[in-house]
């Protein structure tokens, strides 16, 4: 039974990576024809936070670290602590994704690592709920 724990703990793990993984990976790809494209990520939004847009990508960033780090350690309460992170992570990531038009124009400017986030939400999700 303990070896069902330590799996499902460690797809939560996987899955917050992931999503710190996603950050680094271009988002936003906007294709201009010939000229090429343009590429962007949340680190970059990370140069300038004067737009409340930056703040929820850098809570949906910090939030996936805080519980990939709270997976590898034991805390006092870390299980809530993990949950809290997971949602935190997914309500930045959503209302940045909102705001960023990419329900809008779904396929015309999403990235791989959009694709990347959203799955790393789901496995962790997966993770958490399966790991009791």
């Amino acid at each position: 039974m303990g070896k069902k724990k330590n799996s499902m703990s460690l797809l939560y793990l996987i899955g917050m990576i992931a999503v710190v993984v996603g950050c680094f990976l271009p988002i936003i790809e906007v294709k201009l024809g010939p000229l090429g494209s343009i590429k962007t990520n949340v680190i970059r939004a990370f140069q300038s936070l004067d737009t409340a847009n930056s703040w929820w990508q850098l809570l949906m960033f910090v939030a996936a670290i805080v519980g990939a780090v709270l997976s590898l350690v034991s805390v006092k309460n870390g299980n809530l602590i993990k949950l809290v992170a997971l949602i935190a992570s997914i309500v930045g990531g959503l209302i940045f994704f909102v705001d960023a038009g990419f329900f809008d124009y779904f396929f015309k400017i999403v990235g791989i690592g959009f694709f990347v986030i959203i799955g790393g939400w789901v496995v962790a999700l997966i993770g958490y709920i399966t790991k009791k």
